[in-house]
């Protein structure tokens, strides 16, 4: 029973790190992701053409990148593998991503959908934290603007 609620607790908190990291991200917090991830965490956005690079790359890239949207990064069907030794863990999560920017003075909405793999490690103080987040299986509703 102990192992059971150890293995619910360390999900929860894998969970709430993953809604810290969509939290962050809209409300447009990069420099509070060393929450969620490690230093020199590698960070692969490439299948939705972003940046790929260590977490401090990263965070300037969301910067830019992410500055004239107004996004929800919807993240559910959290799937989580932790070791047995609690020192690491592997999670799976689907996210939905609506994002609207200001065009000719209108709002123009796209989306799109992806799962996010990612790699844990537990520190010292018993913080679950990124070490590797790769982006994959990517979709696009509406990615480009119309012209004119």
């Amino acid at each position: 029973m102990e192992k059971q609620l150890q293995y619910l607790l360390d999900r929860l908190a894998l969970e709430d790190q993953i809604k810290l990291y969509a939290h962050l991200l809209d409300t447009k917090q990069f420099d509070r992701m060393f929450e969620v991830f490690m230093p020199g965490a590698q960070v692969d956005y490439s299948v939705t053409g972003g940046a790929k690079g260590q977490i401090e790359e990263i965070k300037e890239y969301l910067k830019e990148g992410l500055g004239p949207f107004r996004s929800q990064h919807l993240a559910t069907n959290i799937m989580a593998d932790i070791a047995s030794d609690r020192k690491s863990a592997k999670t799976t999560h689907l996210l939905f991503n609506p994002m609207t920017m200001d065009l000719k003075g209108k709002d123009y909405t796209f989306f799109c959908g992806l799962f996010y793999d990612c790699d844990w490690v537990i520190t010292e103080e018993g913080t679950w934290k990124i070490t590797k987040m790769m982006e994959r299986d990517c979709y696009f509703y509406r990615p480009q603007p119309p012209k004119g």
